[in-house]
C-alpha cells in the first residue's frame, strides 16, 4: 500500500551528560526502527544547523506518544528535563495513547519525585542500568518493555469487530449477510487530470493502489453503481495491511467533515486515541461516503 503505516514516534527526554545512554538505547531500538518500521525516535540530536530549538522540541513533543525518559542525578537537577516532563505530563492527560516511561541509567533519587514515580520504570524494578554487571541484560529488558508499548498502541488501532461487521456485510434479497471481499470487484475508474488547455488527461486506475497513490480523489458515479462498496472496500484492505482510515458516511451525519466529526467517527471505529492516530501517521486518510 502506498499509504505510509501506522508508526510510532518516541521521543528522547535525558541530560546531555547521558548521551551515550541515549544513544546505546537508539542502538538497542534499531530493530523496530529499521526491520520492522513501526517506531521513530527522535532527539534534540536531530536538530538541524539553523532550526530554532525552542520552537521544534514542543512540536516533537506535540506528535509523540512515547516519551522515554532517561534519569540520572543529572536529569533531576536540570530545569530544562523537568519541564519536559511537566510537557509530556500535560500531552498524556486523558490520552491515554501517550506514554511516560521512566527509564533509570544511573542511581538518582526519582522515587522522591512525586509523578515519576508513579509511572512503572525500566529496566526491571528501576534497578540503574549502570548497576548492572551485564548491561547488555539491561538494554534488553528496556527493549522488551517498550516493544510492548508498541504492541499496545498497534493494538488499539484495529476495527472494532462490531463496525468492521457492518462494513463487510452486503444484503441481497435471496440472501442475506455475504461477506463484501466474496463479490467485490474493482470498478473500472478513469482518473481526468485536466489541463492548462481546458481539456483533460484520462488514465485508467486498475486496482486500490493506483487510486491510493492520488493524494485525494473524488470519486463519481450513477447512482447503485458501487461507490460506496468501493469505500468500505479501500477501508477494510487499510485495516487489514496496517493502515488505519477513517470511514464517514455523511448521509448519516448532519454535520460538515470536519475535525471534530472525523474525531467523533474514529473513536466509533477504533478503540485507539485520535490524536496518536493523527499524529502517528505520515498520510492520514479519511473516506468521505454520500458527499
Amino acid at each position: 500500500m502506498p499509504t505510509s503505516k501506522f508508526r510510532v514516534r518516541l521521543f528522547y527526554a535525558y541530560s546531555h551528560k547521558d548521551q551515550r545512554y541515549r544513544e546505546r538505547m537508539e542502538t538497542q531500538l534499531a530493530l523496530l526502527q529499521e526491520e520492522d518500521g513501526v517506531l521513530d525516535g527522535w532527539s534534540d540530536n536531530c536538530i538541524l544547523p539553523g532550526q530554532d530549538i525552542p520552537t521544534e522540541i514542543p512540536k516533537r513533543m506535540e506528535a509523540s506518544c512515547i516519551f522515554a525518559f532517561l534519569l540520572s542525578p543529572d536529569f533531576l537537577a536540570s530545569s530544562e528535563c523537568r519541564e519536559e516532563w511537566r510537557t509530556a505530563s500535560k500531552l498524556a492527560e486523558n490520552n491515554p495513547g501517550v506514554f511516560l516511561i521512566p527509564i533509570i541509567v544511573r542511581p538518582c533519587a526519582w522515587l522522591d519525585h512525586d509523578e515519576i514515580r508513579r509511572k512503572k520504570a525500566l529496566p526491571t524494578d528501576g534497578k540503574a542500568i549502570s548497576r548492572y554487571s551485564n548491561r547488555d541484560v539491561a538494554w534488553n529488558e528496556v527493549y522488551k518493555g517498550i516493544k510492548e508499548v508498541i504492541e499496545e498502541l498497534k493494538a488499539a488501532f484495529t476495527l472494532r469487530s462490531s463496525f468492521r461487521q457492518g462494513m463487510s456485510d452486503t444484503e441481497f434479497i435471496s440472501q442475506d449477510h455475504i461477506p463484501l471481499d466474496s463479490i467485490f470487484v474493482f470498478p473500472q475508474l478513469i482518473h481526468e487530470t485536466p489541463t492548462a488547455t481546458d481539456t483533460t488527461v484520462e488514465q485508467r486506475l486498475p486496482d486500490i493502489q493506483a487510486l491510493l497513490s492520488l493524494d485525494h480523489a473524488l470519486i463519481r458515479g450513477e447512482q447503485l453503481s458501487g461507490k460506496t462498496a468501493l469505500c468500505r472496500h479501500v477501508l477494510l484492505a487499510l485495516a487489514d495491511d496496517g493502515h488505519p482510515a477513517i470511514y464517514v458516511d455523511l448521509s448519516a451525519t448532519r454535520s460538515h467533515p470536519r475535525e471534530e466529526v472525523f474525531a467523533e467517527h474514529f473513536h466509533g471505529q477504533y478503540t485507539g486515541d485520535y490524536r496518536v492516530w493523527f499524529t502517528s501517521t505520515e498520510k492520514t486518510l479519511v473516506i468521505l461516503d454520500n458527499l
